[in-house]
Order: structure tokens, then C-alpha cells, then sequence
């Protein structure tokens, strides 16, 4: 895995409530999905409630990060943001109406090995 979930930061806050990843090493972002699962705080109970799935073709340096906000985005698909001469700092939105992180909401983080456009992850 070269991407890794590091937090969840303004659970319960709309308006600025983000999952927070780093890119441990170089890759091609279009091979993730994220997906939000609820439970206790012991255990997912593995119902599956959100996904998203990164489909722009960025390509990822070690050292990058990833913002992905609940709200929507009125703005397009992503931002990005030089953090370093190396490094960039890339901003999505899940484009929920609400709030997604509540305190026993996790999240996971799946690396695709193939990928086929006509398959429905939702039905993961």
C-alpha cells in the first residue's frame, strides 16, 4: 500500500470535516478507493456506507498529501497545492449533503490491483 489513512480531523463538522492521507510512495492515485465503514469502537461491523473512488489519473510523489472533504465542491473535481519544491498537497471533496465522520464512523483504504470501468464498487 503506498497510500495510508493517517486521521480524520472536525469529525461532525460539515464544513470542515476531512480524511487526511499520505503518500508513502510514488503511484498512480486512480488505484484507490476509499470507502466508509460503521461500527462500534472496537470493531467495524463492515457496513459499507460510502465510496469513493479516485478517477483522475494523478500521479503521486512520496512525501505528497491528500485532504478529502465531506462538503461539496463547488469549485471541480480536485485542487492541488505545491507544499514543497517536491510536494503537493491534493484536495477532493466526497460531495456529501451532510456530515460523514461521526465518532464510530472508520474509513479504509483499498489499493486495486485491476480495474474494470464497467464493474459496480459499490456493490464491494
Amino acid at each position: 500500500m503506498k497510500i495510508k489513512i493517517t486521521g480524520i480531523s472536525n469529525r461532525g463538522n460539515y464544513e470542515s470535516e476531512e480524511l487526511l492521507l499520505d503518500v508513502i510512495d510514488d503511484c498512480g492515485l486512480d488505484q484507490y478507493i476509499i470507502r466508509t465503514a460503521n461500527g462500534s469502537s472496537n470493531s467495524l461491523d463492515h457496513k459499507w456506507d460510502n465510496v469513493f473512488h479516485f478517477i483522475e489519473p494523478v500521479q503521486l510523489k512520496k512525501g505528497d498529501k491528500i485532504r478529502i472533504l465531506s462538503k461539496s465542491n463547488i469549485v471541480g473535481l480536485y485542487h492541488e497545492k505545491q507544499i514543497t519544491n517536491e510536494n503537493a498537497e491534493y484536495i477532493f471533496y466526497f460531495n456529501s449533503d451532510s456530515s460523514i465522520w461521526d465518532k464510530h464512523t472508520g474509513a479504509v483504504i483499498f489499493e486495486l490491483q485491476s480495474y474494470n470501468p464497467f464493474f459496480d464498487i459499490k456493490n464491494l
